[in-house]
C-alpha cells in the first residue's frame, strides 16, 4: 500500500488502520484514541469519516504510529493541508506538491496527470489546437501560436500529458484527437475545476486589453432575481453551453481559431486571422 496513491489523508488512515487490525487483532479505535490522548473511542472513526479535523499534535502521534519515511511524512502533511487549509493559496500549493510527488514516485495511474490537465489552462487549449489542419505536434510550433505565451518546457509537458491521458495520439500516420472523460478523485475535482475557471477568468480580464472587439466578446448583466430562480438560471446557462458546443462541433472548415467560451469569448491563440 503506497501513500502516494492517495489524495485524502482520511482515506489513507482508514486503509492503514485496516492493515494494522489485520496484523494485530488487538489494535482498535480505542487504542488509537488512547494514544492520541482522546477520551472518545470514536475519535479515529470521526477523523476518517471527516466529522472532525486533526490537530498537529495528533498528526505527530499518528506519524510515530505509522513509522513513515520522511518523504512520506511530508506527503501526509500536504494531504492534511489540502483537506484543512484555511486559505486557498495554502491548499493550492499543497495540491501542487501532492501532484508532483505522485508523478515523481509514479504511484498512481493517471490521477496526477488528470489534475495537471485541469489546472493548466494551456492543456485543453493545445488539445483543441490539434484540430487545426496545420497543427504541428512540437513544442516550438505551439509556443509560436498559443496565447498568452507559455514556455517550451510547458508545451513539451502538455504534449506528453495529452498523450498519457489518451486525449492525443501522435503517430507517423497522423494525429488523432480522442474524446476521453477526465475524472479525478472527488476531493480533488472541485479544487482542480476551481483553479481552471480561475485561470480562464484571469485570461478573460487580460483579453480586454490584448484583443480588439472583433476578436473577443465580453458580456455581463446585473439583475435582481428571487433566490429560488438560481437553479433555472443555471439550467439556461447549461443549455446555452450545449447549444454552443453543438454549433462549434458541427462547424465545417479548418478549425484554426481556439477560443474560450463563457459569458465571454477570447482567443487562446495569436494568429492574425481570427475568422
Amino acid at each position: 500500500m503506497s501513500i502516494y496513491q492517495y489524495w485524502s489523508f482520511r482515506d489513507w488512515l482508514g486503509d492503514w488502520f485496516v492493515l494494522k487490525k489485520a496484523a494485530n487483532p488487538h489494535f482498535s479505535h480505542r487504542v488509537v484514541a488512547r494514544l492520541c490522548k482522546q477520551k472518545s473511542p470514536s475519535f479515529f472513526r470521526d477523523i476518517t469519516s471527516g466529522r472532525r479535523k486533526i490537530t498537529q499534535e495528533q498528526i505527530q502521534i499518528l506519524l510515530r504510529l505509522m513509522a513513515l519515511p520522511e518523504t512520506e511524512e511530508r506527503y501526509f502533511h500536504d494531504l492534511v493541508i489540502v483537506d484543512q487549509a484555511d486559505s486557498e493559496e495554502q491548499r493550492q500549493a499543497a495540491l501542487d506538491r501532492v501532484s508532483s510527488a505522485q508523478r515523481l514516485y509514479n504511484a498512481t495511474s493517471l490521477e496526477g496527470a488528470q489534475y495537471q490537465y485541469l489546472t493548466n489552462w494551456y492543456c485543453p487549449a493545445i488539445r483543441e489546437m490539434a484540430l487545426r489542419v496545420d497543427f504541428q505536434p512540437n513544442a516550438r510550433w505551439i509556443v509560436e501560436h498559443i496565447f498568452p505565451p507559455i514556455s517550451v518546457e510547458q508545451a513539451e509537458e502538455a504534449l506528453v500529458l495529452l498523450q498519457d491521458l489518451g486525449l492525443l495520439t501522435i503517430s507517423p500516420s497522423g494525429i488523432t484527437i480522442q474524446d476521453v472523460s477526465i475524472t479525478t478523485p472527488m476531493q480533488v475535482t472541485g479544487m482542480a475545476v476551481h483553479r481552471y475557471h480561475q485561470q480562464m477568468l484571469d485570461l478573460a480580464k487580460g483579453s480586454v486589453g490584448d484583443f480588439d472587439e472583433e476578436e473577443r466578446h465580453v458580456l455581463g448583466v446585473t439583475v435582481s432575481i428571487p433566490k429560488d430562480l438560481r437553479s433555472a438560471v443555471k439550467e439556461e446557462l447549461n443549455q446555452m453551453a450545449a447549444r454552443l458546443l453543438d454549433l462549434c462541433d458541427g462547424a465545417e472548415g479548418d478549425k484554426n481559431d481556439t477560443i474560450q467560451l463563457g459569458l465571454y469569448m477570447f482567443p487562446l491563440n495569436r494568429d492574425g486571422d481570427h475568422t
